[in-house]
């Protein structure tokens, strides 16, 4: 009893420290994205999914698909398709490092913000420091009767 006790822990154990995230997908195709701050598991998947279907093309000259676009209700602004979500800041964030990204930002509280991100702009956006943590916002469901 004691011995199958000692290596279901080390099982356990081993699997514990395998499931890590790397940022990585396992699929065909292995995909690596660093950020300056935690990402949400949606947010992840998200530029996963961002990743893939953009390949090697232009990042400026990228257009989601309508699939992407539907998932992750990207919106369509001034020609640009954007990601909506939420940031949480570290004390004394100036808001002005997004302005220069180009992305929308409303007040929330002092340290949550709302943010409308060009899908061509998530890299520089993944390198902003003084945000703590990001979430993609999700469409509200509405109760059909």
């Amino acid at each position: 009893m004691r011995y199958s006790t000692i290596i279901l822990v080390a099982i356990l154990m081993h699997s514990c420290n395998s499931q890590k995230h790397t940022g990585q997908q396992s699929s065909s195709e292995e995909i690596t994205f660093n950020a300056a701050f935690v990402l949400s598991p949606r947010a992840q998947q998200f530029l996963q999914e961002l990743y893939l279907e953009r390949g090697n093309q232009n990042n400026d000259t990228f257009i989601p698909s309508e699939n992407l676009a539907n998932k992750y209700s990207l919106r369509k602004l001034s020609g640009e398709y954007h990601v909506i979500g939420f940031l949480h800041t570290a004390p004394g964030f100036d808001v002005a490092v997004l302005d220069e990204l180009g992305i929308t930002t409303n007040s929330g509280s002092e340290d949550i913000l709302t943010v409308s991100i060009p899908v061509q702009r998530m890299e520089g956006f993944l390198e902003t420091k003084g945000i703590k943590y990001f979430e993609i916002t999700r469409k509200a469901r509405t109760n059909k009767n």
